[in-house]
């Protein structure tokens, strides 16, 4: 089957003393619209197609934030593949999808105007309460122009994670992560150099 969506987000933002009045404007007063559209195909051996657009457009902001504007691009287009490994339920989805982990290191992004995406390839395992995921991913750069938004190829997120449910209601759950950032040719005030960041959580 196949399901069509959409969603309309308007939002007044009033900043008084934009950039702590560095800036030289008063006051900052605008409108953020984002309008996004998706379709949604299921077919009978569980695979999954999936694909979004987004328009992204500000009214009246004085001071531009390249996260606020995006006229027409690709938000989400991968595929998603069900399979068997052993006794687990095993899933692939490739392409440009969003990844929702924790508010510190991915998240939808959802204080910008254009939501947080990334290019690359998801694997999870489910057995009983059990989850495992790994992922390879690029976060995706935003362009001001119409569908010309790029992994950034400075960039990559990759990670390892564990978790399982607890309860009669799946109430309690206990995780175990670990992530690596990756940005070439950082910046940090005269030193230039690649940044490696190892996060190990739970």
């Amino acid at each position: 089957y196949l399901s069509l969506g959409g969603d309309v987000r308007w939002r007044f933002e009033s900043i008084d003393r934009p950039q702590l009045g560095v800036s030289g404007a008063a006051a900052d007063q605008y409108l953020l619209q984002r309008v996004m559209v998706h379709g949604d195909l299921r077919m009978a051996d569980g695979a999954r197609l999936f694909a979004q657009l987004g328009a992204h457009r500000s009214f009246g902001r004085q001071l531009d934030f390249p996260l606020d504007l995006d006229p027409l691009d690709l938000q989400q287009a991968f595929v998603e593949v069900p399979g068997r490994l052993g006794g687990w339920a095993a899933t692939v989805r490739i392409g440009r999808q969003e990844v929702i982990l924790s508010p510190w290191f991915a998240n939808p992004r959802e204080a910008a105007n254009v939501r947080a995406s990334y290019d690359g390839l998801r694997v999870w395992l489910v057995r009983g309460p059990v989850r495992l995921e790994a992922f390879a991913t690029r976060p995706v750069a935003v362009r001001p122009g119409h569908l010309d938004n790029p992994p950034d190829a400075d960039l990559a997120f990759l990670g390892l994670r564990a978790q399982r449910v607890f309860g009669a209601q799946r109430s309690w759950r206990a995780v175990a992560n670990l992530y690596r950032n990756d940005r070439d040719g950082f910046r940090l005030g005269p030193i230039v150099g690649d940044d490696r960041r190892y996060s190990l959580g739970g």
